[in-house]
């Protein structure tokens, strides 16, 4: 019997079964690498990591300037860690230490009726946020729609933040420009000067009216920009889909110091807050002091240039400040002297007894004189 053919046949299909299973591999190698390449895309973008400073002037010529530095552990402060230039010139007595600053931060959330359908999502997303934050954080929760409304004040206790979070109820437009008013508002009454103020905003649209007519709140952007500046206030924004205003969003957390996050959908959001996290835990802050060479009340613009160094990395950062008007020392006047008085009149009056008589007064008759 020949089996050339079946043989034939034999090794046709085994080739043929190779060619097939490397077809596959490549297939699933495709496949596994479009997946991968989809799911990076949607994830949020990784932060860009800038240290920022800010500086006080109040006791000129006495500068003492706000650090906050991204580093996972923290920075070991040695000489030349920071050094400061005014207008070119190094400051030789410049002393570094770390503040510990406390923390305050609005949870600023919409509730508008646009997320009727995925309010759910919203909140569980929220209470995700609430447990990956620092627990040193004191939170107050705040939801807006056609009306702001204060969900829970400052407070430690997370079961008391997500009860308020998860009592939440969707409907109305969005006043996006007042809450966040109040929101600053509320870091004012309850934190102190020294305090950091932190305002995270979610919204998946823009300040309008549930009929889509601009705009719904009181307050403007400009004055609500105003108010974060005077209360020491950054705010985070984190924009979902594709309703929302994204360049005003952008321009709340440029001008204030924050950053913007965006998530496609609600699916994205514990990924955007997953990485805000991450930022906010690898912040470390510091406090710089030193005197300007230059004490001259001149109601100048001075620069300032912090060079940053640690390990292997050096940065460079240039600030401004306005030198203050000279506080000119307050001269008490003195008392006004009285007006001369003529001096007072005086009363004399004689008080003197007549001299009794000298002869005895006669006696009148005895009423215990028997008769």
């Amino acid at each position: 019997m020949d089996y050339r053919h079946r043989s034939g046949f034999s090794e046709g299909f085994i080739s043929k079964r190779k060619i097939t299973l490397k077809t596959l591999s490549r297939f699933f190698s495709l496949a596994t690498f479009l997946l991968t390449v989809a799911i990076a895309c949607s994830q949020p973008a990784a932060l860009p990591l800038k240290n920022t400073y800010s500086i006080s002037n109040l006791d000129f010529p006495f500068l003492q300037i706000s650090a906050k530095i991204f580093s996972e552990s923290p920075v070991r402060i040695a000489s030349g860690t920071f050094r400061v230039f005014e207008n070119g010139a190094e400051i030789s007595d410049v002393s570094v230490t770390e503040a510990h600053p406390r923390q305050y931060l609005v949870l600023l959330l919409d509730r508008s009726s646009s997320l009727e359908a995925v309010i759910g999502t919203i909140r569980s997303s929220a209470c995700y946020l609430i447990e990956a934050l620092p627990p040193e954080i004191k939170i107050e929760v705040i939801s807006f729609a056609s009306d702001s409304e204060i969900n829970k004040e400052f407070t430690f206790d997370r079961d008391e933040i997500r009860r308020a979070i998860n009592s939440i109820r969707s409907w109305g437009g969005t006043t996006l420009f007042d809450a966040t008013f109040l929101a600053c508002e509320q870091l004012y009454m309850y934190s102190g000067p020294d305090d950091m103020k932190t305002i995270i905003l979610f919204t998946d649209g823009k300040d309008e009216t549930p009929t889509c007519i601009p705009q719904m709140s009181i307050k403007t952007l400009p004055e609500v920009l105003v108010a974060a500046e005077k209360r020491n206030a950054r705010i985070i924004t984190l924009g979902m889909g594709e309703k929302i205003d994204e360049q005003v969003l952008k321009r709340m957390a440029k001008e204030t110091r924050g950053w913007y996050l965006f998530a496609p959908s609600p699916n994205e959001l514990i990924g955007a807050y997953g990485k805000l996290c991450e930022r906010m835990r690898m912040e470390r802050h510091y406090r710089i002091s030193c005197t300007t060479p230059n004490a001259a009340f001149d109601e100048s613009t001075r620069d300032l240039k912090i060079i940053y160094s640690c390990a292997e990395t050096t940065e460079e950062t240039v600030i401004s400040y306005q030198v203050p008007k000279e506080k000119k020392a307050r001269i008490k006047k003195a008392d006004p002297v009285p007006a001369p008085q003529p001096p007072p009149s005086t009363f004399t009056m004689d008080i003197s007894m007549p001299e009794l008589a000298s002869e005895p007064l006669p006696q009148g008759p005895s009423f215990l004189e028997e008769k």
